[in-house]
């Protein structure tokens, strides 16, 4: 049974698994940081929306 399990490979294929993790989580957090860096302004703040006032005085033709 121990021979049909492949123990000796296993633990390669494990750490390879643990590596690509590793890896992939690095590149998520990296262009995750990359994207908040580089957002305009402070953060929540670059989307801002207009009051109820301000939508009144602009003309149809404007939106």
């Amino acid at each position: 049974m121990v021979f049909f399990m492949h123990p000796r490979t296993a633990m390669t294929a494990i750490v390879l698994a643990g590596l690509s993790g590793v890896v992939w989580l690095v590149i998520l957090s990296g262009l995750t940081l990359f994207d908040y860096l580089t957002r305009p302004g402070d953060f929540g703040t670059s989307v801002e929306t207009p009051t109820a006032t301000e939508r009144m005085r602009s003309s149809p033709s404007d939106r």
